[in-house]
């Protein structure tokens, strides 16, 4: 199931940054500057409503959301 919420949130991310076409699973999403915190709250919220989980702040970290197979593997647990 990972692949397709790893699918899921580059797509959402390549959409709302599109000129970052390119990235990948592993792409550095915070220290490459694709995610501020303006689109940390829209993922956040994207995550919420497409997967329906709830990620508490304690969860935000720069490790959780370093890349989409992090922000996928966060996922997977809150859904559990």
């Amino acid at each position: 199931m990972t692949d397709a919420v790893q699918q899921e949130i580059l797509r959402f991310i390549c959409e709302l940054k599109p000129g970052h076409a390119g990235i990948g699973a592993d792409t550095d999403l915070i220290g490459g500057g694709i995610l501020d915190s303006l689109a940390v709250l829209q993922l956040v919220m994207f995550l919420s409503k497409t997967f329906a989980v709830t990620l508490p702040a304690r969860d935000l970290t720069p490790a959780n959301l370093k890349s989409a197979a992090a922000i996928a593997k966060l996922v997977e647990a809150r859904r559990a």
